[in-house]
């Protein structure tokens, strides 16, 4: 006769940020999920396979097959999907790419060699030249003004 399960979590859990990992196999975690379901319901396709790039921690060695798989579907019908949106598999990666570039800079202590290589780049000198043509100024200047913005 019970009604219904349920797990009860610390809250200090819930508000823990996900660590960024190396490894793409690191499992999904509670807070990763509670993030996620805290914004709105993905209803394109676009924004399932964006959804799906953030629920991996944005790791620079997930593939259209990686998502694909993640959302139950078949890689070219996948990218069939995205094509009538006007979207390519690619541009979203690189999009979630920048943006989580962005939010390990001003939002973490790591080393810009770790940075890079989380965002898939082998060498840190690639990774802040492409990060100085996204937004226009070099990673390290971009850390140094969102920590003096935040004093």
């Amino acid at each position: 006769g019970q009604r219904a399960n349920y797990l009860l979590f610390p809250r200090a859990l819930l508000l823990t940020p996900r660590k960024p990992t190396l490894d793409p196999e690191e499992p999904i975690t509670f807070g990763d999920l509670r993030r996620y379901a805290l914004g709105h319901p993905p209803r394109t396709a676009s924004e399932r396979v964006r959804a799906a790039i953030q629920l991996r921690g944005n790791d620079a060695r997930t593939s259209l097959d990686d998502v694909a798989r993640y959302l139950n579907v078949g890689a070219r019908t996948l990218q069939r999907q995205l094509s009538r949106e006007s979207s390519t598999f690619k541009m979203i990666s690189e999009t979630a790419q920048k943006i989580r570039a962005r939010e390990l800079i001003k939002e973490t202590d790591l080393p810009m060699k770790q940075i890079s290589r989380l965002i898939g780049y082998t060498d840190a000198a690639h990774f802040t030249r492409a990060y100085r043509g996204w937004y226009g100024i070099a990673p390290s200047q971009d850390r140094i003004s969102s920590k003096s913005a935040a004093i």
